[in-house]
């Protein structure tokens, strides 16, 4: 797996067991046979622990069940949510560039559409007065996983690591990253969310409510 998975932090690299692949392709075996290769696979408690253990504690704190999760080959966007297969994908690359606290909110981004879908009459956070209202889900989910992670500063040099929109309902990069430099406590308790109960796994500690 070392060719696939390179990020050089171990809790972003696939761990040493057989892969669980979620879809496969057909390649030529030299033979005049074929053999079925992964491409896309299962991050699970064997395969990403670290990490799927965060977004576990994550999903829990948000309160929606529980999706699987997937690492997909290159996708216009880092992660996205699949209602229908109940699904989180993020993709390879995205796995491979980003710091774990990066990957942290990524998921913690696609948490917020789901809260937002099982929460679908829940108050808004005032930050989206300020853009169009069909760029609200976007916007809400970067505060939703600004407030599950409680790193502002992550959240925001992740939004603005991201390439231009290429739909009119995702803002500007900065925009979204200015959004969040902005959030409160205050902000955050529109959200409801329990305080954290599990040791982080990216530091061994509780993580902290508070945001930082």
């Amino acid at each position: 797996m070392s060719d696939v998975f390179t990020n050089p932090d171990p809790r972003l690299r696939h761990a040493d067991v057989a892969p669980d692949a979620y879809a496969s392709r057909r390649v030529s075996d030299g033979n005049g046979g074929y053999k079925l290769v992964p491409y896309s696979y299962f991050i699970n408690e064997r395969t990403f622990p670290a990490v799927y253990a965060r977004v576990s504690e994550m999903q829990d704190r948000a309160g929606v069940p529980h999706f699987r999760l997937v690492a997909v080959p290159h996708q216009p966007r880092g992660a996205f949510i699949d209602f229908d297969n109940k699904l989180i994908n993020i993709s390879i690359p995205y796995l491979n560039a980003e710091s774990f606290k990066g990957i942290e909110f990524a998921f913690g981004h696609e948490i917020g559409h789901h809260w937002r879908a099982t929460h679908p009459n829940h108050t808004p956070p005032r930050q989206l007065s300020s853009f169009p209202k069909m760029q609200w889900l976007e916007v809400e989910a970067d505060i939703f996983g600004t407030c599950l992670t409680g790193d502002k500063a992550t959240a925001s040099a992740a939004l603005r690591r991201l390439p231009p929109p290429t739909s009119d309902d995702h803002p500007p990069s900065t925009s979204r990253a200015t959004a969040v430099a902005s959030i409160t406590e205050a902000d955050c308790a529109v959200f409801d969310l329990p305080a954290p109960k599990t040791p982080s796994v990216s530091n061994g500690k509780a993580p902290k409510a508070a945001l930082k």
